[in-house]
C-alpha cells in the first residue's frame, strides 16, 4: 500500500515538473508574434578638408566641437602677395591698353595714307608699295598687342582664381572632430587641416 502511494506522488510529480518544463520553455524560448524593434543605428560621416596650395593660414573662424553650418567660413590664408600680384597685373594692362589705342591710331594713320597713295592720278609703285608695308607692320604691331593684353588678362584670371583658394568653407552641417589649424601655420598642398563630423 506504502508502495503504491510513492508510486502516485513520484509520478505526480513527474507530471508536475514535466509542465513545468514546458511552461518555462515557452515564456523563453518561444517567439512574441509582435516583432521587436531594432535599436538605431546612428552613422556618423566624416568629411576631411585638405589645403589647396602651399598657404600661410591668418584667421581660423572656429574651434575643435564647434558646430558649423554649410558655407560658413572656416579658414582664411593670407593675402598679401596675391593683392600685390593682381595690382601689379590690372597696372600692367592699363598701361598696355594705352599701347594698343596708340597703335591703333597709328594703323588708321596708315591706313588713310595707303588709301591717298592710291588714289593719286598717277601714284607711284613704289610709295604704294612703301605705304601698303608701313600699314601691315602697324596691323601687325596692334595684333601683337592685343595678344600681349590677352596674355595679361588670362594672368589676372588665375591671380584671382588663386585668391578665391584662400577662403575655405564648410561643405556641410556638421561639427568639427579634429582641428589641425592656427594662425600662422604654412601648409602644404594636400594636407589635412580639420575634419567635419555629419552625424544622420
Amino acid at each position: 500500500m506504502a508502495k503504491k502511494k510513492q508510486k502516485k506522488i513520484v509520478k505526480t510529480l513527474f507530471i508536475f515538473l514535466i509542465i513545468l518544463s514546458v511552461i518555462f520553455l515557452r515564456y523563453f524560448y518561444v517567439k512574441s508574434p509582435k516583432s521587436k524593434k531594432m535599436p538605431e543605428v546612428i552613422s556618423t560621416k566624416y568629411i576631411d578638408i585638405a589645403a589647396l596650395d602651399n598657404q600661410k593660414i591668418s584667421k581660423v573662424h572656429f574651434k575643435e566641437k564647434d558646430f558649423v553650418k554649410k558655407q560658413d567660413l572656416l579658414l582664411e590664408f593670407d593675402i598679401t602677395d596675391i593683392k600685390a600680384k593682381i595690382k601689379h597685373i590690372k597696372t600692367k594692362i592699363d598701361y598696355e591698353n594705352e599701347k594698343l589705342t596708340l597703335l591703333k591710331f597709328e594703323e588708321e594713320k596708315s591706313l588713310e595714307t595707303y588709301l591717298n597713295s592710291k588714289k593719286d592720278e598717277k601714284p607711284e609703285i613704289k610709295v604704294v608699295h612703301s605705304n601698303l608695308k608701313k600699314l601691315e607692320k602697324k596691323q601687325l604691331l596692334f595684333k601683337i598687342q592685343k595678344a600681349k593684353i590677352d596674355m595679361f588678362v588670362a594672368e589676372l584670371a588665375r591671380a584671382k582664381n588663386e585668391k578665391r583658394k584662400a577662403f575655405i568653407y564648410s561643405p556641410i552641417d556638421g561639427q568639427i572632430a579634429e582641428n589641425f589649424t592656427y594662425i600662422g601655420k604654412t601648409t602644404f598642398e594636400k594636407e589635412k587641416l580639420l575634419s567635419i563630423s555629419d552625424q544622420k
